[in-house]
């Protein structure tokens, strides 16, 4: 609802100390923008998976209509592309004779473009939403070069213990048809400047959350997962 600018960086390892093993890296920046009566946003993401990278960016618009003082309902738009990039000549198969005719060998390098559609109600303290993104992609087509369509929800609330203290418990489900991940954070805030904050990921991991709002606008964090799915068994 303001013409401020929001900027957001993450990076993340997981299973540290594999060869190859996973990472993110993503850029958010989004503004409000009076004039169009909502806001624009541009997100840029790098997963490196073993042999395979994917890189997205994706530029979007969401309107925004209040429903009275203390709600409002938010609609958005994305187009984005897509770049998968596969190490084909680095993949090792069991069977090399009786080779399967889609396995890859050699190196692939492909882009794509997607849609996505998200819906967002916010107000007395608590925020919900949906999104899905790679709208015109079923999972049956679906390859390395072309990722399936997911489904997003999550909720939010926020609960001001006393002046001091602010709880906010937040679900987050993510989904490729049948197949469903959830996730539960919660974080409490200090003066509104010390973020400290626990994370469960169903059958994946558990973590721990630790911030500090270095000035009023910057903010900087560091989590730790705990794996308790099959690669730490």
């Amino acid at each position: 609802n303001t013409n401020d600018i929001h900027l957001s960086a993450l990076y993340r390892q997981q299973w540290v100390g594999f060869k190859g093993a996973p990472s993110t890296l993503l850029i958010n920046t989004y503004a409000g923008i009076k004039k169009i009566r909502g806001g624009v946003g541009l997100v840029i993401s790098n997963d490196m998976l073993g042999k395979q990278r994917f890189t997205t960016a994706k530029v979007s618009y969401a309107y925004s209509q209040r429903l009275n003082d203390r709600a409002r309902l938010s609609i958005g738009l994305a187009v984005g592309l897509f770049n998968s990039f596969v190490k084909g000549e680095e993949l090792i198969y069991e069977d090399h004779i009786n080779q399967d005719q889609s396995a890859l060998i050699t190196n692939n390098n492909k882009f794509k473009a997607f849609l996505s559609a998200g819906l967002e109600f916010s107000g007395y303290n608590t925020t919900i939403g949906f999104s899905v993104s790679n709208l015109d992609q079923g999972i049956k087509s679906a390859t390395p070069f072309r990722v399936p369509r997911h489904y997003f929800g999550y909720a939010k609330y926020s609960w001001d213990i006393n002046s001091k203290f602010n709880l906010t418990p937040m679900v987050f489900v993510r989904s490729i048809d049948f197949i469903a991940q959830d996730e539960v954070n919660l974080s409490l805030t200090w003066n509104k400047r010390i973020v400290a904050g626990l994370i469960y990921r169903s059958n994946d991991a558990a973590g721990a959350m630790l911030g500090v709002h270095i000035t009023k606008s910057l903010m900087a964090s560091y989590s730790y997962d705990f794996d308790f799915g099959k690669l730490s068994r």
